[in-house]
């Protein structure tokens, strides 16, 4: 989720740069600090649909980098 499309909440609008930040770090490449800021993020007082997008956020990047890290094509092992 990019949480570009979260309505305009009064007491939830102090989480939306940082909920987006969080998106934007994560798909830039930076999984780990992505992974961070989710944990962090995760930890307010949100609202429980959001706490699930952010948990769906948190698998999908977890999925990703077991993936990368098991891969044979992530390079480890491989002698030239």
């Amino acid at each position: 989720y990019l949480f570009d499309n979260m309505p305009e909440n009064l007491s939830y609008s102090k989480f939306k740069p940082a909920l987006r930040n969080a998106c934007r770090i994560t798909l830039l490449g930076n999984l780990e600090e992505g992974l961070n800021q989710f944990n962090m993020l995760k930890a307010q007082p949100l609202p429980l649909e959001y706490k699930e997008m952010i948990d769906k956020n948190i698998r999908d990047v977890k999925y990703f980098l077991r993936g990368k890290y098991r891969s044979p094509d992530a390079g480890e092992g491989v002698v030239d």
